[in-house]
């Protein structure tokens, strides 16, 4: 049975981001992806994921800066371009259940730059977004979207350049402590590691379920709508931000235009 530092269960942004990190640090690790590499299973396929330093929740600001310099490393490594900047806002009904003053003071205590603005000052600057009156907008200049498939496949790559080794089509059936670390059962075999890192998603507590650690966990599938515009030159990366709405309903929208980085395709949400 192979002993390894680290091993990492589930290869999608997050897996592969440790697995990187740890192999990165020096950790001898394995990784361990249940379905094929590239899969559309889970939560990182596809081209576009939102990249942002814009939270409610000044940890979540900190985190995200520490990100974004782990996404240029990651772009110097892999000479692949991962983020395309397109500046953000985040609307925000001021009868809705999250005023933007939660952002504001998260982005004020991280001492990150900002515009509150009005619906007329948005509408007057991106006339195409036709923002009604009662919604207060803050706008963030480095908010933009990463290329998620690629980004992915980008970090495997850097973890096996760094040593680790990373299986496709191995499932994780067990985990179980020793007095070492932990003896991993998978479909090709048993493993042993010092440490285990879970990112199995939505499968997380068929794992942690047998050693009593299951997490209170809710598996929802989001619906995903796309609009073309009628002027798609109008939503341009260079003309228009990436736009995504905090309202009552829960729902969200953003920009997808053609680049280096995504396909032809738009979305745009309409409070």
């Amino acid at each position: 049975m192979d002993h390894f530092d680290v091993a990492v269960v589930g290869l999608g942004a997050l897996g592969s981001a440790a697995a990187f990190h740890a192999a990165l640090k020096g950790a001898k690790v394995i990784g361990f992806e249940q379905f094929d590499f590239g899969h559309v299973h889970g939560a990182s396929h596809d081209t576009s994921r939102i990249v942002r330093n814009s939270y409610g929740a000044p940890e979540y600001v900190a985190l995200a800066q520490a990100a974004y310099k782990d996404w240029a490393d990651l772009e110097r490594r892999s000479g692949l371009e991962m983020l395309t900047i397109t500046g953000g806002v985040v609307f925000f009904p001021r009868d809705g259940p999250n005023p933007a003053s939660d952002f504001t003071k998260s982005l004020d205590a991280n001492g990150l730059p900002y515009e509150l603005l009005t619906s007329d000052e948005v509408n007057l600057r991106w006339p195409q977004s036709n923002i009604p009156e009662g919604i207060d907008t803050v706008y963030t200049a480095d908010t933009g979207i990463v290329h998620a498939s690629r980004s992915v496949t980008a970090m495997q790559y850097q973890a096996r350049a760094h040593g680790a080794i990373v299986k496709e089509k191995t499932q994780v059936e067990r985990i179980t402590p020793d007095a070492n670390g932990v003896v991993i059962e998978t479909s090709n075999g048993r493993y042993h590691a010092g440490k285990v890192i879970l990112a199995a998603d939505a499968w997380i507590n068929k794992l942690l379920s047998p050693p009593g650690a299951e997490i209170p966990l809710s598996v929802m599938q989001e619906q995903v709508t796309y609009f073309k515009p009628e002027n798609p030159a109008l939503f341009d990366p260079s003309r228009f931000p990436y736009g995504s709405g905090v309202a009552r309903s829960g729902f969200m929208g953003f920009q997808l235009t053609e680049s280096r980085l995504s396909r032809q395709a738009a979305t745009w949400l309409t409070i």
